[in-house]
């Protein structure tokens, strides 16, 4: 029988903690989809309120985020009817997911 060690790094940096970020995010998304009746396939519009937090992670991890929601991802200045997506900082998101016909 053959044993493997294995040792794994609990550091973290920067691009780790903001992929884990966008992950977290995604899946919060995924689930206000799932809620509306929405399946991965049906064309997704999701808007995001702009606000600081989003000036605090790179364009390359903003990019990241929007190609894995495979939607088309906007930002505007307030969101009055949606929903609240929470960080692993304790920040508050809104978002609206919108079906595109």
């Amino acid at each position: 029988q053959t044993q493997a060690v294995v040792y794994l790094s609990t550091e973290t940096n920067k691009q780790n903690d903001e992929e884990a970020e966008v992950n977290n995010i995604r899946r919060q998304v995924n689930e206000l989809r799932k809620t509306l009746g929405l399946k991965m396939f049906n064309k997704v519009e999701i808007t995001f309120e702009n606000n600081e937090y989003w000036s605090n992670l790179s364009d390359e991890t903003i990019m990241m985020l929007t190609s894995r929601l495979v939607a088309n991802v906007k930002f505007i200045d307030q969101i009055t009817n949606g929903f609240t997506v929470s960080t692993f900082n304790g920040k508050s998101i809104n978002v609206q997911v919108t079906s595109i016909i």
